[in-house]
């Protein structure tokens, strides 16, 4: 049978965890997917690891490529797919194996949606069924994505793309040379979600998102403000556009930048003991932390800092958190 699914895996160094992730893949209920390895300049055995396993399945395509990144990656992947739907795994995670079959069932069933699957951080969960707090195997709201915690929106992996939206809207993750590779997933995501009607959620945990700090997928990441940053832009554009303003989904997303926000202040605080510094200062007069707080109803954060935050008052929250971390 001709393959319906390309499912693309960006590889770099990922020795340790490679071969649980292509036997994970190879294990598919669903046989009729190829299969592209994306080596993206890899240093140790990860592509004599991808050779092995290309020799003993003829699904299983390799590229090889200097290192230029995740993005660069996906999408050599992308151009070089030949199927009609195109999924993504990183090379140190594993799927179940019906991790194709339920992504393609809903996203045939429902064609206008964009089919998500929850994920979860444990092998012994892999492909259980989940309890989510949104309905699941039925059309959801653009507010109800963002509710679940065990759904990722942003994430790149979760989901089943079609390739003819991919190609005719010329759709891309950005690179890091423009973006230092950090959000590239949820950009190439509202980037695509132009194009659909919807969501769509399965109710297993088909993907098993494993957090280790070296990956292709997660290194890099600095300066790590930025990026969070970013999200809290791009997450608040999608709330007015798609979700009419909604009060409680700004305060969620408001909150969580703040406490990335106070991580930079502290650690900040802690490497220099007389005064407050520069990019101290200059992020307590920023305007991105003003409209953070303006949209903050239920602060997280304790009523001090919270007030020497909205006073802009630098040397009181200096002094709050020199005593803090004494």
């Amino acid at each position: 049978m001709k393959p319906e699914i390309s499912v693309i895996v960006p590889i770099y160094n990922s020795e340790n965890y490679l071969t649980k992730c292509i036997e994970s893949i190879l294990a598919q209920s669903m046989p009729d997917i190829e299969i592209i390895l994306v080596n993206d300049g890899s240093t140790d055995n990860s592509k004599k690891i991808c050779d092995d396993f290309a020799k003993k399945d003829s699904r299983i395509r390799i590229i090889n490529q200097k290192n230029e990144g995740l993005s660069s990656a996906r999408n050599k992947g992308i151009v070089n797919s030949k199927c009609e739907y195109i999924m993504f795994c990183d090379s140190d995670d594993i799927v179940s194996p019906n991790w194709c079959k339920n992504l393609i069932a809903l996203q045939k069933k429902y064609p206008d949606l964009l089919p998500f699957c929850p994920h979860t951080l444990s092998a012994e969960d892999l492909g259980k069924e989940m309890e989510c707090v949104i309905p699941t195997n039925s059309a959801i709201s653009y507010k109800d994505i963002l509710k679940a915690k065990n759904i990722g929106f942003g994430y790149a992996w979760n989901k089943i793309f079609k390739k003819s939206i991919i190609q005719e809207h010329d759709l891309k993750f950005r690179t890091w040379k423009a973006k230092n590779d950090f959000n590239e997933d949820i950009v190439f995501t509202m980037n695509y979600i132009e194009y659909c009607s919807g969501f769509i959620v399965g109710n297993h945990a088909d993907y098993c998102y494993f957090i280790r700090d070296n990956s292709l997928s997660r290194g890099n990441k600095q300066p790590v403000l930025e990026r969070h940053i970013e999200k809290y832009n791009l997450l608040k554009s999608y709330i007015l556009k798609y979700c009419q303003n909604d009060k409680t989904l700004l305060n969620d997303i408001a909150n969580t930048a703040l406490y990335h926000f106070m991580l930079f202040f502290i650690a900040e605080s802690k490497k220099h003991s007389l005064k407050p510094t520069k990019n101290f200062i200059n992020y307590m007069k920023s305007e991105i932390l003003k409209d953070i707080l303006s949209n903050i109803t239920q602060p997280s954060e304790s009523k001090k800092i919270m007030d020497s935050l909205r006073r802009q008052n630098i040397l009181e929250l200096w002094i709050i958190l020199k005593l803090k971390n004494k």
